[in-house]
């Protein structure tokens, strides 16, 4: 990375350091006061100018250069401590303090994620207590980072992993040690949706999950419901204005957009539709390039990237990107292999396509886009999917992006992103079968399911999270 932090503006450093604080642009729009694309040219200013190429990268650089404070606290062992002011995401939450300064041994068991809990505001404290909370901030901060030290060097071979064996798990050295257990799945059944929308599409926004689309036992349909995990309660809304079913939603700008899509006669739509969460109402926006079903979509950086699918006869590799500022589409680099009916996801500034199928057959490849650099570059993980799977429902959540139903049948699939390998779970197992096209959204940090076929009368409602075993010591 490149050491130019002088060269950047004051707004240019303010916006690093929402950006390292882990703020969307348009998060850091709203906080700011200006656009989301002005937001998206300081960003794209801002790599350039430090020498980086995604979001994580960026974060390192401001804690290098002091944008983003870093707190050092002395170790009780005398070895030095820092102590971030957040902890990485994939720290597990609600760490239990450790109150024995001898010989001790805990073992928890956590949910990832749970529900949110209302923060609470730290007391004053005097100055002889800050001396007392410096050594507690130190001894926090061995806990965070030996639990985050221990996720890493997991288990890196692909298959079963047990439920709660801590896999390579730290060395014992000074301090004491901490052994943390690979996480598990853990499955929740919440009430049912008496209704069916099989390969719908499905998107969170502010909190609730709305369902579009699909198909049910009287063909293709528009029915749009929006589910509260809060309350386990669906609602019904508008009705999509023209019925789809193999087609995607994205939220971009606080709207949804549903592009493209299998038409109730079998045939494949360009149309793109908008809902507007607000006003609960639809309108259009302009038609994809040609028509297309059975893509990959996500959002990123305030624009919509739709990956591949088919046009009903053949299946393609064309990358297209809709512009809501300029209210356009254009075309990016290729798919390096044509699929339809695979699965996409962001993480850290770059964008995932997995599985999914093509003329060959099913595509067992996983491959990265990375949108920030100027042309755009594929790569390919060298991590091949242990089995093929086409026309399923695909979630991220921790450090994994979650495979679930599809065909052929099978267990779900976990494909570890940070350590490049797949991975299951079978000794965990759901409690229902996701059958084809199950529709997943995401909400702090748990999956939502909605899966039913076509002539059923009802949808299985499926949360999961994951949960983790630690067992601590720590000696003098």
């Amino acid at each position: 990375m490149s050491e130019t932090g002088g060269q950047l503006s004051d707004r240019e450093r303010e916006i690093l350091e929402h950006v390292a604080n882990g703020a969307t642009n348009q998060q850091i729009a709203n906080n700011l006061g200006i656009s989301v694309n002005t937001v998206k040219v300081h960003v794209r200013n801002i790599f350039g100018k430090i020498g980086v190429a995604s979001r994580a990268e960026a974060t390192l650089y401001a804690v290098r250069a002091g944008i983003v404070s870093v707190h050092g606290a002395p170790d009780p062992t005398g070895a030095a401590v820092a102590v971030l002011e957040e902890p990485e995401p994939m720290v597990p939450p609600h760490t239990p303090p450790i109150q024995n300064t001898g010989v001790s041994a805990t073992s928890t068991e956590t949910t990832m994620a749970s529900k949110k809990q209302k923060p609470t505001e730290a007391p004053a404290t005097s100055a002889g207590s800050r001396v007392w909370l410096s050594l507690g901030l130190a001894i926090v901060g061995i806990v965070l980072a030996v639990v985050a030290i221990g996720f890493v060097l997991g288990d890196t071979r692909s298959g079963e992993l047990p439920n709660d064996t801590p896999a390579n798990p730290p060395a014992a050295g000074p301090g004491g040690i901490m052994q943390a257990a690979v996480p598990n799945p853990d499955w929740n059944t919440l009430a049912p949706l008496e209704a069916v929308q099989e390969a719908a599409a499905a998107v969170n926004v502010q909190g609730s999950i709305y369902l579009i689309g699909g198909v049910n036992a009287d063909g293709v349909t528009g029915a749009v419901r929006r589910y509260d995990p809060d309350n386990d309660t669906w609602r019904s809304l508008a009705n999509k204005p023209t019925p789809v079913t193999n087609a995607q939603a994205a939220v971009v700008n606080g709207l949804v957009y549903v592009p493209g899509g299998e038409l109730q006669d079998g045939t494949t739509t360009n149309v793109v539709e908008v809902y507007d969460p607000v006003q609960g109402t639809w309108s259009t926006a302009p038609d994809l390039p040609t028509p297309r079903s059975g893509y990959g979509l996500v959002a990123f950086e305030g624009q919509m990237y739709l990956l591949g699918g088919t046009d009903g006869e053949t299946i393609h590799d064309e990358v297209y990107v809709f512009d809501p500022d300029s209210e356009s589409w254009s075309q990016e680099t290729t798919l390096p292999t044509p699929r339809a009916y695979g699965g996409a996801a962001v993480i850290e500034g770059k964008i995932y396509v997995v599985g999914g199928e093509n003329d060959e057959g099913l595509v067992l490849t996983l491959e990265i886009y990375d949108p920030v650099r100027s042309e755009g570059q594929w790569t390919a993980s060298t991590a091949r999917m242990p089995e093929g799977r086409t026309r399923f429902g695909l979630g991220v959540i921790f450090r994994f992006i979650v495979v679930m139903g599809g065909t052929p049948a099978g267990s779900p699939l976990f494909y570890d992103f940070r350590n490049d390998l797949w991975r299951t779970f079978n000794n965990v197992l759901p409690p229902v079968e996701f059958g084809t096209q199950p529709a997943i959204a995401v909400r702090d940090d748990a999956l939502y399911i909605v899966s039913g076929e076509p002539d059923a009368t009802a949808s299985d409602v499926t949360e999961m999270r994951f949960i983790y075993r630690t067992e601590l010591q720590i000696s003098n």
